[in-house]
């Protein structure tokens, strides 16, 4: 009986001592989002509805929109006189050339399996072979893509230092290291 009065006032001060730094902990956590994100909000709506992305566009304003890669890269692909910039009603973006579309993937890790490269298609961990990847993608284009090639622009850092010789020899990667370079796609 007394071990049970006792392991309750020890939980009862551990509960106690505790509350402080759970608490600090939550009005640090609100602080911050409101400085990072609520208050600069009224800023970047101006930002937005000023930009050449929301003048050709007439997307709705979504809270960090300004840092969406998509819009970043909206004024580089209007240079580049070869590349299209789509965008769907459902806000997925893709770019289009000639001859191919260029897809940004979720969730994509690469890598290598044998003699096929892989990538993941979503957080859960489902897999397809590069080679494989056209359905996917067919299913979020809304257009008939089958003339086309697919090609995923990626960032080096998605591959080990071992495979990326051998990525960049793929034609179905292409690498950009910002939006800005996708000014160069050809």
């Amino acid at each position: 009986m007394a071990h049970k009065k006792m392991n309750k006032l020890l939980a009862t001060v551990l509960f106690v001592l505790s509350l402080p730094f759970v608490l600090i902990g939550f009005v640090l956590f609100g602080l911050m989002y409101l400085i990072t994100t609520i208050l600069p909000a009224p800023v970047e709506i101006i930002i937005y509805k000023c930009s050449q992305f929301y003048k050709d566009l007439k997307r709705k304003y979504t809270l960090g929109i300004t840092s969406n890669f998509g819009y970043k890269s909206y004024k580089y692909v209007k240079e580049n006189k070869e590349l299209e910039f789509v965008c769907q009603e459902e806000g997925y973006y893709y770019y289009k050339s000639n001859s191919s579309v260029y897809v940004l993937p979720y969730y994509a890790g690469y890598y290598k399996k044998g003699n096929d490269w892989m990538m993941t298609l979503n957080k859960e961990g489902d897999e397809a072979k590069i080679e494989e990847i056209r359905p996917t993608f067919e299913m979020l284009i809304k257009e008939d893509i089958s003339a086309y090639d697919i090609r995923l622009l990626v960032k080096e850092k998605h591959f080990k230092k071992d495979e990326l010789d051998e990525a960049k020899s793929n034609p179905v990667f292409v690498f950009y290291k910002s939006h800005k370079d996708l000014k160069h796609i050809k």
